[in-house]
């Protein structure tokens, strides 16, 4: 059971995305169409985030960051991403 309500979670998505934190937007376990409706309607005016940058590295994060190559193949993340 999610407990965070459709309009709860748009409007912390949104002000994630007007900071530009974020690269995509979707739902996750327990979310439902009625969630993925709110997040559509809260973003729908925002641009996407711009990348002032391109890094080299390939890098994924989740508590601490991780910059792979490829012969780290095959490397699996799992949640970290």
């Amino acid at each position: 059971q999610y407990h965070e309500s459709p309009a709860s979670l748009a409007k912390k998505i949104a002000a994630f995305a007007k900071e530009g934190w974020l690269n995509i937007v979707g739902g996750c376990c327990g979310t439902t169409p009625a969630h993925i409706q709110a997040l559509s309607d809260e973003v729908r005016t925002l641009q996407p985030r711009h990348i002032t940058c391109e890094s080299p590295q390939h890098t994924v994060s989740g508590i601490e960051p991780l910059i792979y190559e490829d012969s780290m193949r095959p490397l699996f993340v799992g949640e970290r991403t």
